[in-house]
């Protein structure tokens, strides 16, 4: 691990969906399709940016009509919908606007990152490989069954405990409420995006410490801290 003068953090984690990779067009998508199958009404983009961040279940409860959240089938629209975006999860996938760039450069400064998400485990793997490849990160997360999702912490300590690292020496950079109070929860520093699916009341309500309007502006924050 180098050092560089100034420098506190010693790690970072990163929320995957919304931070790194902007997913709402193929979460969408697929979660239209299944909807329209089911002869439910469909939502646009901007809806499912609050639908999102809380794992796969409760995205569906909320795509989901109000008369029917509890409907008999919702397990196999579940599994519907995780086998349609199994397939299409690279359509319209992008990494935001100098994300590569900022993440190269993090890595050739020899600092250890991660990837903490509430996709399920097997897709948030999958997704970071094709998109990041194998180098960038030292761990990649997704959620898991020993594990709650996000702001459960579990998760996010157990990544600091296997890079053997404290909360206070380390980031998580996030776009929802969700990643602010995982932050929080571990004593990590909170760093919230507004290029993401949420804006910067709900992050500053929830306890982010640092806002970054974009990569440049977030590897500044990140070597300042």
């Amino acid at each position: 691990m180098l050092d560089f003068p100034g420098m506190s953090i010693k790690g970072i984690v990163f929320d995957l969906d919304g931070t790194l990779l902007d997913t709402i067009d193929d979460l969408t998508d697929s979660c239209n399709r299944i909807l329209k199958q089911y002869g439910f009404p469909e939502h646009p983009a901007g809806a499912y940016k609050k639908f999102v961040g809380s794992g796969v279940r409760n995205l569906v409860e909320r795509a989901l009509p109000e008369s029917i959240k509890k409907f008999s089938q919702l397990d196999e629209f579940i599994l519907q919908f995780r086998e349609d975006y199994s397939v299409h999860c690279f359509d319209k996938t992008r990494p935001y606007p100098g994300i590569m760039e900022m993440l190269e450069r993090l890595h050739n400064r020899g600092i250890p990152m991660a990837i903490l998400s509430n996709k399920p485990d097997a897709e948030t793997r999958s997704i970071a490989a094709r998109y990041f490849g194998t180098e960038l990160f030292k761990r990649v997360y997704g959620h898991r069954e020993e594990y709650g999702t996000k702001p459960d912490p579990a998760g996010a300590k157990a990544i600091l405990a296997e890079l053997g690292l404290k909360g206070e020496e380390a980031a998580f950079v996030g776009d929802t409420w969700t990643d602010m109070q995982t932050a929080a929860a571990t004593g990590c520093l909170a760093v919230g995006v507004l290029w993401g699916f949420r804006d910067r009341q709900e992050l500053e309500e929830n306890g982010a410490q640092k806002i970054a309007s974009d990569a440049d502006d977030l590897f500044s924050i990140l070597m300042e801290a």
